[in-house]
């Protein structure tokens, strides 16, 4: 690690301490936030000299699409980033800074992984890829040097730096083949669209990697790596033990032979057993309301060795709910015990409904397909009065605002999320939108419930109802779960206006959940137009 007596601020906030790690398109530093007084890592992405005019705005196109793409990705599985900033004429992303090694450096220090601990690290990793699907992500580059493994066995996926988001022509018009050679699909090596199916194909390859110690197709030379992806079929893996049938359906050819996520996560709590979730053990990131941000000594970063960076079936970004039996219009869960947990949180929830396309329908706003005795015709004729003393917050530019009690704070968490919380209590609201809204509130929360309740502890869906909200189609979702042994109760409204998607996420601790309904409404009552 290399100290620089002098260090560099950044955007007057952030100073660069010291050196992590280089790469050809970025340099990672450890670096302090003088406004929060944490420790961070920064990417500072750079090319070389002489790289086009056109090639730079590409990459900065790209390294925008990222600061997007992570900050909607709250996921326990996906390394968060804080901030992305420009500063004298360079690209600068600030993320959080992990206690950890890669995959790669976990191999080659302790050698190949057991078929459960790779499986155990596999399920966290698939929770992020399936949490960025639904969101209309594709990451591009799964690979063992995008993989960070924490000391307590947690594991997280990082450098979404050549994410695209799902039909951005913008990022993919250039036609550049974007990936590691050894990890990449056939479909990506042949110069097609990277689509879902090609992330769990890098997974497969990852997951071929961690028990082997090798990648499946790897040969002398980029050009005969991406041949034998094509054409030939994977080395046999022979410390795969009963992993070894779903490494071989994910290193499929054809996209649409591999199997689907609720596939794959069953397939790999099998042979983790008892403990097959314990790998997801970390927060959705928001990370809720009430915990810390570690710091430590490393950062995955994008495109930089040795230490690259940063929360559930998908087809065409959607996720493929387990089909669960239904009683009485809603369902409920047998707690869930998840060993390991160590943080937890809620944003998986409001970042995957707000943010992808296909989760959300327009409807229209005289609440057509509401039902009979919904909130509009029920609950919300006896809708709280909202205190004089409460203090606006404004939507981002959507037209929309509503309102907090007095003390509460307000902290952004990416371009479309706000955290409304109180600091003394921990209760908060988070606040989720896109412009981008897909077709069904119910459904987008009943898929996400499986996915949720994979990695969290003592999860329990207690209802998943559709209703409407000032007169537009909505959905609410109420579950409990435990964080660090709290027991935590949380509901999410989603809904419609116009071209417009919101998720309201409302979150307290189970013994203060029956004095916090009132509080609960009234939040909701504040929603208005601007």
């Amino acid at each position: 690690m290399v100290h620089h007596a002098d260090p560099r601020r950044i955007a007057d906030r952030y100073l660069l301490v010291s050196l992590l790690g280089r790469g050809g398109m970025a340099v990672v530093w450890r670096g302090e936030d003088l406004l929060l007084r944490r420790d961070v890592a920064v990417k500072e992405v750079s090319l070389p000299d002489g790289v086009a005019a056109s090639e730079r705005d590409t990459t900065r196109s790209r390294v925008l699409a990222e600061a997007r793409a992570a900050a909607s990705l709250n996921h326990p599985g996906a390394v968060m980033i804080f901030d992305v900033v420009d500063h004298g004429g360079q690209t600068f992303i600030v993320m959080e800074l992990l206690d950890g090694q890669t995959l790669v450096e976990l191999v080659g220090a302790d050698g190949p992984l057991t078929p459960a601990r790779t499986a155990r690290l596999g399920l966290s990793v698939l929770g992020a890829l399936t949490t960025a699907h639904a969101n209309g992500i594709v990451h591009r580059d799964v690979k063992p040097a995008n993989i960070m493994v924490m000391p307590d066995g947690r594991s997280k996926l990082s450098d979404f730096g050549i994410a695209t988001l799902q039909d951005d022509t913008r990022i993919t018009s250039t036609g550049l083949v974007l990936g590691s050679p050894a990890f990449m699909a056939p479909e990506q090596a042949s110069g097609a669209p990277s689509t879902p199916e090609s992330d769990l194909w890098g997974f497969g390859a990852t997951l071929y990697y961690a028990l082997e110690g090798r990648a499946p197709f790897e040969r002398p030379g980029v050009i005969p790596t991406l041949a034998a992806i094509i054409n030939d079929g994977p080395r046999p893996a022979e410390r795969a033990g009963p992993l070894r049938p779903l490494i071989e359906g994910l290193l499929a050819k054809s996209p649409g032979e591999r199997p689907g996520p609720g596939e794959v996560r069953a397939s790999l709590e099998q042979v983790a057993g008892s403990e097959g979730s314990e790998a997801t053990a970390g927060p959705t990131q928001a990370r809720g309301t009430t915990v810390p941000m570690r710091s430590g000594r490393s950062v995955a970063a994008s495109d930089v060795e040795p230490e690259p960076p940063r929360p559930e079936g998908v087809t065409s970004g959607r996720v493929e709910a387990d089909p669960v039996r239904r009683v009485g219009g809603s369902r409920r869960r047998k707690p869930m015990i998840v060993a390991g947990l160590v943080l937890a949180g809620i944003a998986l929830v409001v970042a995957a409904f707000v943010g992808g396309p296909a989760l959300l329908a327009p409807s229209s706003p005289d609440g057509g397909g509401g039902r009979a005795g919904d909130e509009e015709a029920g609950q919300d004729r006896k809708r709280p009065r909202v205190p004089a003393d409460w203090s606006p917050f404004s939507i981002g530019d959507t037209g929309f605002v509503l309102a907090h009690p007095p003390g509460w704070e307000e902290t952004s968490s990416g371009a479309t999320q706000t955290d409304l919380r109180d600091p003394v209590s921990g209760t908060y609201l988070r606040v989720g939108w896109t412009d981008t809204p897909g077709p069904s509130p119910e459904g987008a929360w009943e898929e996400l419930s499986d996915s949720f309740g994979a990695t969290h502890a003592d999860y329990d869906e207690i209802r998943i109802d559709p209703t409407t909200f000032k007169g537009y189609d909505a959905a609410e979702w109420e579950y409990s779960y435990s964080e660090d042994g709290v027991q935590l109760h949380a509901i999410d409204l989603g809904f419609v206006t116009g071209e417009l998607g919101f998720a309201l996420n409302f979150q307290t601790r189970e013994e203060d959940w029956d004095a916090s309904k009132r509080l609960w409404r009234t939040l909701k009552a504040s929603f208005s137009e601007a």
